[in-house]
C-alpha cells in the first residue's frame, strides 16, 4: 500500500519556523484475531477466528510554528488527523488467560493542538512545560452482530481531552538531575461513554552525579531515581475496552449486554539505583 508523505518548512527569520506536514500511515490487525479458540477439554472449536479484516489507514495534517530563541525554545502544533478501520488495541480472556486482539472501530477524527516550551540551560537550570488538547470522535456506529451500537459523534476510548507535563532539570556537568510531573485527563473504558477512567498525575525524581573519565571509563555516573514519589493510587490505562457499561438497545432494536472493562493499575512509589559508564 503506497504511504504518501509530505513536509514543507520556511524559516521567514532564523528563529523563527513555519511547518506543515501531510502524512499517510498503515496498521495491520492483530494477528491473534484469525486464529480459532478451541475448549481445552473437549477441544472443540468455541470461537472462529476472523476471516477477513480490514487495515486500519490513516490521513495526518499538522501545522504549527517552531521558535529557536538563545533563551526560550517553543512550538504550537495543531493536527488532524482521519482513521479508517481504527484498530482498538485490547485484551479479551479465553479460558482464563488474557489474549492481545484488536477491535475495528471504523472511522475516527482526532483534532487537537499540542504546545511545547522549554528553557535552554540558565545557570545550569533549565525548565520545561507542555500540554495538549485533544477531540477524537468515533465516525459511525459499530457493528455488533445484526445491529450498530449507536456510538457516532461519541468520544474515542483511551483518549483524554487534556494531557500536561511540568519539569525542571539541573546539570552542571557533574551533580544532574531531574523532577517532573504528568497529568492525564479522564478517558473512557467503553465505546458507548458510560464508563470512564478518572484522571490522574504522577511526579518523578532523578538525582545523579557524574564523575571524570578514569583508566578506560568514559563518565562513569550513579543515579537515584524516584518514580510516583507522591505514591498516588490510581488507575493508569485501559487494557480491556467494552462496547458498552449498561445495557444499550442497538439501532435496529437488539439489546446489547453490558460488560466491564479492564484496567492497568499505577505503580506505586519506588526507587531504583543505577550506576553505568561508557567505554
Amino acid at each position: 500500500m503506497p504511504l504518501p508523505r509530505m513536509s514543507i518548512k520556511y524559516h521567514f527569520r532564523p528563529e523563527h519556523q513555519l511547518f506543515a506536514n501531510v502524512t499517510t500511515n498503515f496498521r495491520a490487525p492483530s494477528s491473534t484475531a484469525f486464529y480459532d479458540y478451541y475448549d481445552v477439554t473437549s477441544g472443540a472449536v468455541v470461537t472462529d477466528g476472523a476471516q477477513k479484516l480490514n487495515p486500519e489507514y490513516s490521513i495526518s495534517e499538522e501545522l504549527g510554528y517552531r521558535y529557536f530563541g538563545k533563551k526560550l525554545l517553543g512550538s504550537v502544533t495543531f493536527f488532524n488527523y482521519n482513521f479508517t478501520n481504527r484498530q482498538i488495541t485490547t485484551e479479551i480472556f479465553r479460558f482464563g488467560a488474557p489474549v492481545q486482539t484488536t477491535v475495528n472501530a471504523g472511522g475516527q477524527t482526532s483534532r487537537g493542538v499540542d504546545v511545547e516550551i522549554s528553557m535552554r540551560p540558565y545557570h545550569h537550570w533549565s525548565p520545561y512545560i507542555s500540554a495538549e488538547y485533544l477531540h477524537a470522535t468515533i465516525d459511525n456506529d459499530i457493528a455488533v452482530d445484526r445491529d450498530l451500537l449507536p456510538t457516532r459523534g461519541k468520544i474515542a476510548v483511551r483518549s483524554p481531552a487534556l494531557q500536561a507535563s511540568i519539569g525542571l532539570s539541573y546539570d552542571n556537568g557533574h551533580v544532574f538531575g531531574m523532577a517532573t510531573a504528568h497529568y492525564t485527563g479522564r478517558q473512557y473504558a467503553s465505546f458507548m461513554n458510560d464508563v470512564a477512567m478518572p484522571g490522574y498525575v504522577t511526579g518523578n525524581l532523578a538525582l545523579g552525579y557524574r564523575f571524570d573519565d578514569r583508566l578506560r571509563l568514559k563518565a562513569p555516573n550513579i543515579r537515584v531515581n524516584f518514580t510516583n514519589i507522591g505514591n498516588n493510587h490510581a488507575l493508569s490505562g485501559v487494557s480491556s475496552v467494552t462496547l458498552a457499561g449498561r445495557d444499550t438497545i442497538g439501532r435496529r432494536g437488539t439489546r446489547i449486554a453490558a460488560s466491564d472493562p479492564l484496567f492497568y493499575i499505577g505503580s506505586g512509589f519506588a526507587v531504583l539505583f543505577t550506576a553505568g559508564a561508557g567505554f
